[in-house]
């Protein structure tokens, strides 16, 4: 996402929650809801496949068609910390406890999160302790994983998001860097199993499809040595090219079968076309032209961002109206509120009084629960009752 973080984030990039070191936090105070047409998640189980049949994508796990409702959650990629856990209210505690829980009280079962080549294995201990943290706790709130690897360095995001996995300007960087952190990904995943999906790179814009389908395919295939023989697998998430409607979006070459990655060989299905809308740069009917000509040809595809601001929540509902029908499963950019060029998140943005990151943006928020059908046992207004 082309968005703009607040200094703030950056500012704590060096702190953990006592919870994301792994100590003992309070329980969640409201048992979570499952949204309907969303089956009871094991998030145990790690053998992922998608089909593309009949106009409409189905992801599956274990053989059980699963949904996934996701929301993206950021901060693992601009430092070792996740949005908002510095935060609370009327003493409570705004940890990785709290989050987990209210992200699954809102009707989500699963949280993307970006991440940087910094965040992933370094986080100032030469160790994964706040990813760790961050994919423990969401499963012990029966929440599914996608990891994104969002950026090279936490120093290019936003404008400066480089766009090709072969380069990062601020430091020695070649394409063999990003396919071992793929490797890391891999190996990580495999021994997280609430993790569905790992998304090569976000958005790769600064290159043609032909390059990114080639450096994807030797990404896909050097993880699946990783997993190869070992009865687990993982969705692959590949996203779109250039900058038109806006970068990740252009999916349109996979409408011709040769020129999917492998030629059309999905691996048994783990390989997930992912591309990102925003109302500001696409309109619906556009967005939903693109997931349509893609799943339609039989390429399957998942929403892996799209975001509405307050004022337009008509080009959600319109969005979610026309994809919808062609797989359920999306993930919403964000759940943060402190985005400078949204403000997309489902907590109102800080400029707006929300320093506890207590309220919700009920537009947003009712667009995406009227859309999906999705039941919630928080409130459309704050997510600290």
């Amino acid at each position: 996402m082309k968005t703009t973080r607040t200094a703030g984030l950056l500012l704590l990039s060096g702190l953990l929650s006592l919870s994301a070191c792994g100590q003992p936090s309070p329980q969640p105070d409201a048992a979570p809801m499952s949204p309907p047409g969303l089956t009871s998640q094991d998030v145990g189980t790690q053998n992922w496949s998608a089909t593309s049949a009949g106009g409409q994508t189905t992801l599956y796990n274990g053989g059980v068609a699963t949904t996934l409702r996701g929301i993206n959650w950021f901060g693992l990629d601009s430092g070792n910390q996740l949005g908002g856990v510095w935060t609370s209210d009327g003493g409570r505690k705004h940890d990785l406890d709290f989050w987990m829980a209210r992200i699954r009280a809102l009707g989500f079962n699963a949280v993307r999160l970006p991440l940087s080549a910094d965040t992933i294995y370094n986080d100032g201990t030469g160790k994964d302790r706040a990813l760790t943290a961050a994919v423990q706790k969401a499963a012990a709130h029966g929440l599914h994983v996608v990891l994104d690897f969002q950026t090279c360095s936490t120093r290019l995001l936003g404008g400066q998001l480089v766009g090709d996995p072969s380069r990062c300007p601020d430091r020695a960087w070649n394409l063999n860097y990003w396919l071992d952190y793929m490797d890391k990904l891999a190996r990580f995943a495999q021994a997280n199993r609430n993790v569905a999906a790992i998304d090569l790179f976000n958005e790769p814009h600064a290159i043609s499809w032909g390059t990114w389908k080639a450096y994807a395919e030797q990404a896909v295939s050097r993880m699946e040595q990783t997993y190869g023989g070992s009865g687990q697998n993982v969705l692959y998430f590949v996203e779109g090219t250039g900058g038109t409607p806006n970068w990740g979006a252009d999916i349109s070459a996979v409408n011709t079968p040769a020129n999917r990655l492998f030629g059309g060989n999905s691996l048994a299905g783990q390989i997930v076309y992912s591309p990102h809308f925003y109302g500001k740069y696409v309109s619906a009917q556009a967005a939903a032209s693109i997931v349509s000509g893609a799943v339609n040809s039989g390429a399957n595809v998942v929403i892996g961002e799209f975001g509405m601001v307050p004022g337009d929540t008509r080009w959600g509902a319109d969005l979610i109206s026309a994809t919808k029908g062609k797989g359920r499963s999306s993930f919403y950019w964000a759940l943060n509120a402190n985005e400078g060029d949204g403000p997309y998140g489902l907590l109102r943005a800080e400029s707006g009084g929300n320093g506890n990151w207590c309220l919700l943006e009920s537009g947003i928020y009712t667009t995406l629960k009227n859309g999906y059908g999705m039941v919630s046992s928080a409130s459309t207004t704050t997510v600290c009752p």
